[in-house]
């Protein structure tokens, strides 16, 4: 059993306790260690959270390399910058999992992406007991 899952935070008396959401980012693609420059690579992002409270707004954010050009993204991104992309995913609820797509054209050599990560914000965003797999 996953210990993360039956996890309590307490919360000071008079005060409701925290909400609980295990997220997690997984970065799958099918493109070789090393391509060629010029060659456009698929990224897909999964967001995931193992529960066991739902939450209402997730943020998603792939972090890219010098060696790395934005051809697309689906869903669109909030933001890009030639550092990366965010999304605003929006409501994800409790073992569930949403995928964002890149487009990625090599344009130098070396890791095209320094890494994903995945928040919940908000005022009300439930407390993530295993921070380590959120990137």
């Amino acid at each position: 059993a996953d210990p993360a899952r039956y996890m309590i935070r307490l919360a000071p008396a008079g005060q409701p306790a925290t909400a609980l959401a295990n997220l997690a980012v997984q970065q799958t693609t099918e493109a070789p260690a090393e391509v060629p420059l010029g060659t456009e690579v698929r990224l897909d992002l999964t967001a995931l959270n193992d529960g066991p409270a739902g939450v209402t707004t997730v943020t998603l954010t792939d972090q890219l390399t010098s060696n790395a050009e934005l051809v697309s993204a689906t869903p669109p991104p909030i933001q890009q910058s030639e550092n990366g992309v965010t999304w605003q995913l929006g409501p994800l609820g409790a073992n569930s999992r949403t995928t964002v797509s890149l487009v990625l054209r090599a344009v130098g050599r070396g890791p095209l992406t320094a890494g994903a990560s995945i928040a919940a914000v908000g005022e009300n965003a439930p407390f993530d007991p295993v921070a380590e797999d959120n990137s």
